[in-house]
């Protein structure tokens, strides 16, 4: 279930932001106040969305990401609950230069793809969604699903081999299946989106 209707195109990585207090390797006190700004954030997001009740909380510890341009971040997972449903919502925090950290959406679901790599991402998927939806003037990133392969998921640090994820759109009412392909190669990684494989969910 799609719990936030968020991110108008390349918002995302630039808005929505919360102060935190401390380094992503703070004290207790420090990630007790950093929990705090995430779950703000993760809150902000919900109320964007059809289920403003749902409720948040902290799931797991933060990932490190390995993002060239967000050095130091970590990715932290939220899980969402409500209106007969569960979700998760991303949630990365940053240092900033002359101390503290900047807390930022990311975007929800199961995605692997580190902030610079959803941007780009992002660009391609809405392209596509408007090739069905030319008349629509705002797509939303509803859900990220990562689909393969198993076990890929589960690891720290640059991904090395190529992947596949399905990122939902919402397209003025209408849901659309969009399938990415990520290839990592020696300049970075590439996206492949094939724009006939786009499904209506609704």
């Amino acid at each position: 279930m799609a719990f936030p209707r968020i991110l108008g195109v390349l918002a995302a990585l630039a808005g929505c932001a919360a102060p935190g207090a401390g380094t992503p390797a703070a004290t207790n006190t420090g990630s007790a106040e950093r929990n705090a700004a995430v779950l703000r954030v993760a809150r902000a997001m919900l109320a964007s969305g059809e289920c403003r009740e749902a409720e948040a909380r902290i799931a797991d510890a933060p990932i490190r990401l390995d993002d060239p341009g967000f050095p130091g971040a970590v990715r932290q997972l939220v899980r969402v609950e409500g209106c007969g449903g569960r979700g998760l919502l991303n949630v990365m925090v940053a240092p900033v230069p002359g101390g503290g950290e900047r807390v930022s959406p990311l975007f929800p679901g199961t995605t692997i793809a580190d902030p610079s790599l959803q941007r780009d991402g992002l660009r391609q998927a809405v392209a596509a969604a408007r090739a069905v939806a030319p008349d629509c003037d705002r797509i939303t990133v509803n859900e990220t699903r990562f689909t393969g392969p198993a076990g890929l998921a589960s690891r720290v640090g640059r991904v090395t081999q190529p992947w596949t994820e399905t990122w939902v759109l919402g397209a003025c009412g209408r849901l659309l299946a969009v399938p990415m392909e990520f290839t990592p190669n020696e300049g970075g990684t590439a996206i492949r989106i094939d724009g006939r494989a786009v499904r209506a969910l609704n």
